[in-house]
Formats: C-alpha cells, structure tokens, sequence
C-alpha cells in the first residue's frame, strides 16, 4: 500500500491521482489504465453493493421468464392456452447458447483486467523497491 497520507473518508480517484506521491512516482497512467478497463463495472457494482440491486442478463432474463411461467403454469395447473410462449426444449437451447456467449464474454474481460492490473502492479513494483532501498539505507 502506498503511504499517500489521505484520509480513508476522502480516498477517491480524484484525490488519489492528484497526490503528489502519486505523481512523483509516475503510476498515473497505471491507475488510469485501471479505472479505464473497469468503468463499465463501476455503477453495477455500486447499485448492487448499496441498493441490492442485481445487473440484467437481458435474453437471459427473458428466457427465465419463460420458463418460470410454464413451470409456474404447470405446477397450478393452469392449461388455458393451447400452446406455451415458446416450446421448453427451444428455451432450453436458447437460454445455453446465450449462457455460453455471457461466459465467453466475460472470461475475455477478466484476462483484459487481469493483465490490466497486473501491468497496475508492476508499475507499484518500482515505487514499493524506491521505499524498500530508502528504509534500507535510513536504518543503516
């Protein structure tokens, strides 16, 4: 952790990327690259962390949907349609090829930060060793 000396109440990108240590250190562009490959996450995970609120999965939903009334449908019951919204086993395959596609999806963007972050660290690594040889020399 970079010592940077702001109050964890006033710890934000704003006063993170104008400290002067940070400056100093030149990590700026590590920091941006970061927040630049994680802006998309920000307010989902904030609707989700303070509201409780769950991101949409779109067509997923949809076909959730789907198969909850003709379960909810069967399970009271209920036939007054001939025919259900869509045939089970095409929900069924539909909801699978779009699960795929979600995964896929999402392992491509967590390697894209991953790397990210990893390029983050290595640029800290070079700060953390500028403090590790100064508290070295100071204690001899």
């Amino acid at each position: 952790m970079l010592a940077l000396g702001i109050d964890p109440k006033n710890c934000n990108d704003k006063t993170v990327l104008k400290n002067q240590i940070v400056q100093r250190l030149g990590i700026r562009p590590a920091i941006d690259k970061v927040r630049e490959v994680t802006k998309d996450y920000k307010e989902p995970r904030n609707l989700y962390v303070h509201r409780g609120s769950l991101p949409t999965l779109d067509l997923l939903d949809t076909f959730e949907s789907y198969r909850f009334i003709e379960e909810a449908n069967e399970l009271l019951g209920i036939q007054d349609r001939a025919e259900p919204i869509m045939h089970p086993q095409i929900v069924k395959l539909l909801y699978q090829d779009e699960r795929r596609k979600l995964i896929r999806d999402l392992r491509a963007r967590v390697i894209i930060i991953t790397n990210t972050i990893t390029e983050a660290f290595d640029a800290l690594h070079s700060a953390y060793s500028a403090y590790t040889d100064y508290f070295k020399e100071k204690s001899q």
